[in-house]
């Protein structure tokens, strides 16, 4: 059983994309939590009522209602919460990198299946 405190995990109902490092975070420590998947008109009726930090999801509530926005800072989060987060400043700034690569990583694979290009970008503008 689930602890009532444990924290809610909110991302598209695709469950694919910026809500899955903290997945794993979340596996590898043990840590249990509540996957929410909500849908494209519920996500809209959140950014729109201004329930969503940033206007965006992933968002993790917490047992106290404090809801989180941001997904490395959601994942530094939950590894911080799962003990997984080094202590020492140096060793903790290593593990910030490889949680910024993922994050560049993840933009990149987004410019591709969204066809999203910088002169795109520029020429919208």
């Amino acid at each position: 059983m689930m602890a009532a405190s444990a924290p809610t995990l909110t991302y598209f109902n695709d469950n694919k994309g910026r809500n899955e490092l903290t997945r794993l975070i979340f596996a590898i420590g043990k840590v249990d939590y509540v996957n929410e998947e909500i849908g494209p008109v519920e996500y809209m009726r959140r950014r729109d009522a201004g329930e969503l930090p940033y206007g965006q999801i992933p968002t993790l509530r917490l047992g106290d209602g404090t809801v989180l926005g941001q997904s490395c800072a959601i994942a530094r989060y939950a590894a911080r919460l799962a003990s997984l987060y080094p202590e020492d400043m140096v060793h903790a700034t290593r593990a910030d990198a490889v949680v910024d690569s993922w994050r560049d990583q993840l933009d990149l694979f987004y410019d591709v299946i969204f066809e999203r290009t910088i002169i795109g970008e520029i020429g919208r503008a």
